[in-house]
């Protein structure tokens, strides 16, 4: 079969040029990769920068919800608006590939949250979650934001 294909021949100049061509094409197409890898890794940050702003908001409807538990029914109708309003936000991060942290444990998983403070309970195990101060938060396949949890700790007088 080698047989059957025309031999081409080439000077030793264009030969070079095409050595130095397709030289120029790898090293053109090394740096398009490193770009393109650039550009990715700055929208990936701009977007977890975007969505944490976000989760601002979230944590400001969170806690004027508190305020607004167990208020007069003209005031607590303004607490479930606000509710509505963060299931959609929740509903808008789900879109984006954006979820609750779901604490299946009592006790603090430290991949997934952030203990904040410790408060004495002897009538609970040591290091169980007592409280979520704030919520935790996954991006694809990242900690956006842990859960920042209190956990309980023995009175120093029970050991």
């Amino acid at each position: 079969m080698k047989d059957n294909l025309p031999q081409l021949i080439i000077t030793e100049k264009q030969r070079d040029t095409l050595i130095n061509n397709l030289s120029n094409l790898i090293n053109e197409n090394s740096t398009l990769k490193q770009n393109l890898n650039q550009n990715i890794l700055e929208k990936q940050v701009n977007e977890e920068k975007y969505l944490l702003e976000i989760l601002e908001v979230f944590d400001a409807i969170e806690s004027l919800l508190t305020v607004f538990q167990n208020q007069n029914p003209g005031i607590n109708r303004i607490g479930k608006n606000l509710s509505t309003i963060q299931k959609k936000i929740l509903n808008i991060l789900k879109k984006r590939g954006v979820f609750l942290i779901d604490l299946k444990e009592n006790f603090p998983d430290l991949n997934l949250c952030r203990v904040v403070d410790q408060e004495i309970r002897d009538d609970l195990p040591e290091k169980t979650i007592t409280k979520i101060i704030r919520q935790g938060f996954q991006y694809q396949d990242k900690i956006l934001r842990p859960t920042e949890v209190i956990i309980s700790q023995k009175s120093p007088l029970t050991n």
